[in-house]
């Protein structure tokens, strides 16, 4: 019994130490990557607005090392109701924390972004849009814990340190489209959007008398019946987006 608790923990720690290797080794490769894809401007934007999700990533260690002590102990005590229960409560507040944390990086994060940071103006909306993704990403980082801290709990270590190589990986691969993608190359933008505030006087609320017709839909056909309904010589205001567009 001995000799295979010894065995268990010799396959455990070499798991993990394969899985420093590899990740430590991939990370300092993308950063590389990164940089030649962004360059020294976007990237200094992408490492302080993504540093959220950096602290986070610190915190997940010891917030899984916590949770894992209570779940060891109903797993010890071999109380499978409590062990059930426990988990539950374990994801339950975890949640509740992941929820908070969303609701503060949105609002008072969201505020400091755009008001206290060194970020060009012309990349301010680039930056909004790293932060969102890593605010989400900080969400689920947190919901993931009473997971990751069940593998810890019953020694499933090869299979926590799989996953961990596979996040790896998959970072790796979209680092990769970076380098071929024609998009801003801070946000991946999932598409061109209009920021109201941008135009002076523009708003939500005079877009049905000034069509935008910057998204497809309603708002196209409704430029279309405009410009029909223009008399011959009439005016006309165009706002063309920012650089790189």
């Amino acid at each position: 019994m001995r000799s295979v608790k010894n065995s268990q923990v010799a396959k455990n720690t070499a798991f993990l130490y394969f899985r420093m290797i590899v990740t430590l080794s991939i990370s300092l490769y993308t950063t590389r990557i990164v940089l030649k894809s962004l360059g020294a401007d976007d990237f200094r934007i992408y490492s302080v607005v993504r540093s959220v999700v950096a602290m986070f990533a610190v915190l997940n260690a010891t917030m899984i090392s916590t949770s894992n002590r209570f779940l060891s102990y109903e797993l010890g005590a071999g109380n499978l109701r409590k062990l059930k229960k426990t988990f539950q409560i374990t994801y339950t507040l975890h949640f509740i924390l992941a929820l908070i944390v969303l609701v503060i990086l949105e609002t008072v994060g969201l505020w400091f972004v755009k008001h206290k940071l060194n970020i060009a103006v012309e990349r301010l909306w680039a930056a909004e849009w790293v932060f969102h993704f890593s605010a989400w990403t900080s969400l689920l980082l947190i919901i993931q814990v009473p997971f990751k801290s069940t593998l810890v709990a019953n020694e499933k270590l090869g299979i926590y340190a799989f996953i961990t190589i596979f996040n790896v990986l998959f970072k790796l691969i979209l680092i990769f489209l970076l380098l071929y993608t024609a998009y801003d190359k801070l946000v991946i933008s999932p598409g061109i959007d209009l920021k109201y505030e941008s135009i002076n006087g523009y708003s939500a609320q005079t877009q049905s008398k000034m069509p935008h017709a910057w998204k497809s839909g309603t708002q196209v056909q409704l430029l279309k019946n405009k410009v029909k309904a223009m008399k011959q010589g009439g005016t006309f205001v165009m706002v063309p987006p920012p650089n790189p567009y």
